[in-house]
């Protein structure tokens, strides 16, 4: 792992211009949950983020449900959880609660519980729920690492997006999450479980650089920046520890974790072995979702596609449901 990299520098003017000194400063914090509350706790760069792209999010939904217009929310209610009523849904690391307030409009379930360590983010979800009218979703602020959740208390255990930010993962997912689901629980993720602290490979990083070389340079130009985004050599270990101590810290062993521990009732690639590194900071050209976008996204989208035949390896981000090994004796 590079201790430094080129965009190690264009990533400090980047967030001074879309997130201003303060944010810079918290990154000097002795704390490392601290650096990880101010990394979640601001929505002002929403834009910058590649999942708001509307036809990323079509991508997925295909790829996970087989259409572009139906949410893995709906999926997972329709196929895994129809004939059942009165169910406890937790969620780790929740954020500002989106996904769990879905599953708690749409699915059987008496209480949907959200967890995340950035208060204003739990802040959030909380009146967002209220102003929707929901009884059966409810958010706390606490550090899931020291939390402790009675045995099994929940029949949905929900990751989407945050079960790479955790450390100790084996015992979480060895120990903890079987203990905490009931017999004939789920535990369903929407995840990354690429390279540690985000080390792109030297084969990616040079397809990642073709794709964006071919882009119009307009599309090219950073979130709130005059910038243009000219190429990728991936972050180096000092500002993942400064920034987000908590990022891809131990991601590499989701994979063989769930093949040790747990029964796969299903998995699906999502990709994003090209899309997630090429459409940091200039996801906000494409979120207007016109023809000429679209058209710019359709070929960088079949150039993962071909990366991903050529290569033959892993997708970064999955989805899948499974069950603890432990609760299937047979």
């Amino acid at each position: 792992m590079p201790w430094i990299t080129r965009d190690d520098f264009i990533e400090l003017r980047s967030k001074l211009h879309q997130r201003g000194w303060s944010y810079l400063l918290s990154k000097v914090n002795p704390s490392a949950a601290d650096r990880v509350r101010s990394t979640f706790g601001s929505s002002s760069i929403h834009h910058a983020n590649w999942w708001i792209v509307p036809g990323i999010r079509r991508r997925w939904n295909e790829r996970i449900t087989g259409s572009p217009y139906q949410r893995y929310e709906d999926y997972v209610i329709e196929k895994y959880l129809s004939d059942k009523e009165d169910l406890d849904m937790l969620s780790l690391g929740c954020g500002v609660g989106s996904h769990e307030r879905y599953f708690a409009q749409r699915g059987p379930f008496r209480q949907v519980m959200g967890i995340d360590l950035a208060d204003n983010l739990i802040q959030k979800a909380g009146q967002t729920a209220r102003e929707e009218g929901l009884t059966n979703c409810h958010f706390r602020t606490a550090d899931v690492h020291s939390l402790t959740v009675e045995d099994m208390s929940c029949d949905v255990l929900l990751f989407h997006s945050s079960l790479h930010h955790f450390y100790g993962l084996e015992r979480l997912m060895r120990d903890q999450i079987p203990r905490i689901l009931r017999p004939g629980g789920l535990l369903v993720l929407n995840d990354y479980w690429g390279p540690n602290r985000l080390q792109w490979t030297p084969r990616q990083l040079k397809a990642i650089n073709e794709a964006l070389s071919t882009m119009p340079e307009a599309y090219r130009v950073r979130f709130k920046s005059k910038h243009v985004k000219r190429s990728v050599t991936g972050p180096g270990w000092w500002r993942m520890r400064l920034s987000d101590p908590s990022e891809a810290a131990e991601a590499e062993q989701i994979k063989p974790f769930l093949r040790k521990h747990y029964h796969c009732l299903e998995e699906k690639s999502v990709g994003g072995n090209l899309l997630m590194p090429l459409l940091k900071d200039i996801a906000h050209h494409f979120v207007s979702d016109t023809p000429e976008s679209n058209e710019v996204l359709a070929e960088l989208c079949a150039a993962e596609d071909a990366f991903l035949a050529r290569e033959g390896v892993d997708p970064l981000l999955f989805f899948g449901v499974y069950q603890p090994i432990a609760h299937h004796p047979g």
